[in-house]
């Protein structure tokens, strides 16, 4: 559309010529890598962190938009070959803001090789995006059924994780700081699990967060702490260096004791935080599911980082 409208601006004073949109797009990409390289490298600016959270941020609010997927069929008409590999693209940003598959995927791996109960569900010949998620197990049998907490049933702590092969890539797990900057995401293969909100809470640990909001905390917490904090000592101050609350609007939608425990608006150091800060995010980045669907995976990955509000990561300073 953009294109469009520099060739009737162009008729409009008098010039000729139509506008090759593929160069037009490659070279609008090149010259974005370019300017991002130069801050990185040359002048070392840090787009990433959020420049009023500073080096200690309040928040890290974390949560998974399903919406951006990408088909598996998605770079196969060009190539072939282009099948579900742990082989990292060559994107134009890296893993700038969204973290490499392979990174994900060993935290994950390591999980599973402790907490899981029923190891013999797991075949280790096949490949990680193969491996049954943790929450798809329940003691020493797998149920269908979903994480309850009152009488609401939360999809984002549903003990299965299904596959959906239509798909390579089945969303996009973001954290957000409460200024909805988005310092880190991971993509993920299969359904939403909580090794995926771990690996966002280790995150947000490391960039010495104080509190940690997620839609179904209450379930979250006590999974950490009876289950990974057990088996992994290090992953201990992730709950007792660390409050987890639940987003202002998703509390209403829990039981009585869990608006009373893990209510921001009754946790002291909060502030008026509201934890849906990652909302706010995706309601930009909604507007790219269509499109980013139908991308070759190094270039869905580049996409989604110019697009992701980290400080306007290949524009201003």
């Amino acid at each position: 559309m953009y294109a469009h409208s520099l060739e009737e601006v162009s008729t409009e004073y008098g010039r000729n010529g139509p506008i090759n949109v593929t160069l037009f797009t490659t070279a609008e990409r090149e010259w974005e890598t370019c300017r991002h390289n130069i801050d990185d490298q040359v002048l070392q600016r840090n787009k990433i962190d959020c420049p009023s959270c500073g080096k200690e941020p309040l928040v890290r609010s974390s949560d998974a938009i399903v919406k951006l997927r990408r088909l598996s069929s998605a770079g196969k008409v060009h190539n072939p070959e282009n099948e579900r590999t742990m082989e990292q693209p060559q994107a134009r940003f890296g893993n700038l803001v969204i973290k490499s598959d392979t990174e994900v995927e060993n935290f994950r791996q390591r999980i599973y090789n402790k907490v899981s109960s029923v190891r013999n569900y797991i075949s280790f010949e096949t490949t990680s995006f193969d491996m049954l998620d943790y929450d798809m197990i329940n003691h020493d049998f797998i149920t269908k059924k979903k994480q309850m907490c009152g009488g609401s049933a939360f999809k984002a702590a549903r003990e299965d994780s299904n596959e959906q092969k239509k798909y390579d890539e089945t969303g996009l797990v973001v954290s957000s700081c409460k200024h909805c900057i988005v310092p880190y995401a991971i993509n993920m293969f299969k359904g939403e699990s909580w090794t995926h909100t771990a690996f966002m809470h280790n995150e947000a640990m490391k960039s010495n967060a104080k509190f940690f909001c997620y839609d179904v905390v209450c379930q979250y917490w006590k999974w950490m702490k009876t289950k990974v904090a057990r088996h992994f000592p290090e992953y201990r101050n992730l709950t007792s260096e660390m409050t987890g609350i639940l987003p202002i609007m998703h509390k209403n939608a829990h039981q009585l004791p869990c608006k009373i425990l893990w209510n921001p608006r009754w946790t002291t150091g909060i502030g008026l935080t509201g934890g849906e800060e990652h909302e706010q995010v995706f309601s930009k980045l909604y507007l790219y599911a269509y499109v980013l669907k139908h991308m070759a995976k190094h270039s869905k990955k580049g996409d989604q980082t110019r697009h992701s509000k980290t400080r306007e990561i290949v524009g201003n300073p």
